[in-house]
């Protein structure tokens, strides 16, 4: 995957056009569902050693590093 990002002081936060490989899948995939949430987030917040995602219709997203 790759793609841009620009964060706001006051924790906005948008991802530009993502690219990822290309693969025959006529059905909706797991990735695509991924990169059509991170499309949607509007915020952003620290949670700790993680980040939280956050859209304009509720949903979350939790990054949390691994060790």
């Amino acid at each position: 995957y790759g793609g841009s990002v620009t964060l706001g002081a006051d924790g906005t936060v948008a991802f530009g056009d993502a690219a990822s490989t290309l693969m025959a899948c006529p059905e909706p995939t797991t990735a695509d569902a991924f990169l059509g949430a991170l499309a949607a987030a509007t915020r952003f917040e620290r949670a700790g050693d993680g980040l939280v995602l956050h859209t304009a219709d509720g949903r979350t997203l939790h990054f949390e590093p691994t060790p």
